[in-house]
């Protein structure tokens, strides 16, 4: 894997480039974002290279790596649990102890079990504030001075300075602060009801949002309405919310635009670069055809919410492949369910509506 393969898979689970970053940095100051890399003092104690370490702990010849008290791999593991618990997972997947691909994602498992870090890499507002709690909260070295704070934060730099700029600048361009409410608006011939709105027990109250992103859902259920799901997410204590919800009837909205549903969010690992239930609209579709499907009236009539919250945020038809995205787009769970999965020519048809009516 290249070094961007790797702020790319980190950043899908962490979801914040500061945060990635500053764990870069830490990184390839503890391996060279090496993952076969034996620490130094170890090549000379053992007499072995990276390469014939690796290969003996693989192949069994070399059966002390768990207490050996060398640094091995991307984070430099070094304590015997760590070490011990990186030997068990390796073997659980079937591949070497030096494998990329596994430690990354050995790293994502174990970096969320550290909650305090975890929420820091999350919610950073620097490479400098991410870099220091990987430091002192997960490397924990034996010198953690000012000097060493500032070189792996210059390195933690250097990598948004590779990585971040053109991507980041292309989204927050696209992203348009809204300080709207709710929507009277008739779309499709239907006006938009908010009469039942939800519970404030169930999203993040806000007076303006930037807005990049529509995301599409599927309620989920045998069959059920529009007015029907507004009337259980007034409840409070639900865990979740959505803006707007559609059936072949009725399009309701229940958040207003300017606060954050919670519609898209995960505990586990993000697959989507940038969107987020900070700067999305969430649309959850009815299942008004029954048997947990969506029918073709209620697509219909979310197409055209769709269409008309681009027009808001300057969304053009060429744009909507990039910006209007599933549920399953973000997270990969499968919502829509009939319109999940690579290459789905349902959702591909959506999609094409959608561009058709901001065409006209």
């Amino acid at each position: 894997m290249s070094k961007k393969s790797i702020y790319d898979r980190l950043y899908s689970a962490i979801g914040n480039v500061y945060g990635v970053c500053g764990l870069m940095g830490n990184l390839r100051a503890e391996s060279r974002l090496n993952s076969t890399n034996l620490q130094d003092y170890f090549n000379k104690k053992f007499d072995l290279s990276d390469e014939q370490y690796t290969r003996k702990v693989d192949d069994g010849s070399y059966d002390n790596f768990v207490n050996d008290g060398a640094g091995y791999g991307l984070a430099q593991w070094t304590f015997c649990t760590r070490k011990q618990n990186l030997l068990n997972y390796a073997k659980r997947k079937g591949v070497s102890i030096g494998d990329e691909k596994m430690q990354l994602e050995f790293l994502i498992d174990e970096l969320m079990g550290y909650t305090s870090l975890w929420a820091t890499l999350i919610s950073a507002k620097s490479v400098k504030e991410a870099s220091d709690a990987v430091l002192t909260k997960y490397e924990k070295p034996e010198n953690q001075d000012d000097s060493v704070k500032e070189l792996r934060a210059k390195y933690g730099e250097e990598f948004y300075a590779e990585f971040v700029g053109d991507t980041k600048k292309e989204v927050v361009s696209m992203g348009k602060k809204i300080t709207t409410g709710f929507i009277s608006d008739t779309i499709n011939g239907i006006k938009v009801d908010h009469s039942i709105p939800c519970n404030a027990d169930n999203y993040n109250n806000s007076t303006e949002r930037d807005i990049a992103f529509i995301v599409m859902h599927y309620t989920g259920n045998a069959k059920d309405t529009a007015k029907s799901n507004c009337k259980y997410f007034s409840g409070a204590g639900r865990q979740a919310s959505a803006h707007f919800f559609v059936d072949d009837t009725t399009i309701y909205q229940s958040v207003e635009l300017r606060d954050k549903a919670w519609h898209c969010g995960t505990k586990g690992i993000y697959h989507h670069a940038d969107c987020r239930n900070t700067n999305s609209i969430g649309i959850e579709m009815c299942c008004t055809a029954g048997n947990y499907k969506i029918s073709e009236t209620t697509k219909i009539n979310a197409a055209h919410l769709c269409a008309h919250l681009c027009k808001m945020l300057g969304i053009t038809a060429s744009k909507v492949d990039k910006y209007v995205l599933r549920h399953y787009d973000v997270t990969h769970k499968e919502c829509p369910a009939q319109m999940a999965g690579e290459s789905n020519a349902e959702w591909n048809k959506f999609k094409e509506i959608v561009k058709s009516i901001l065409s006209n």
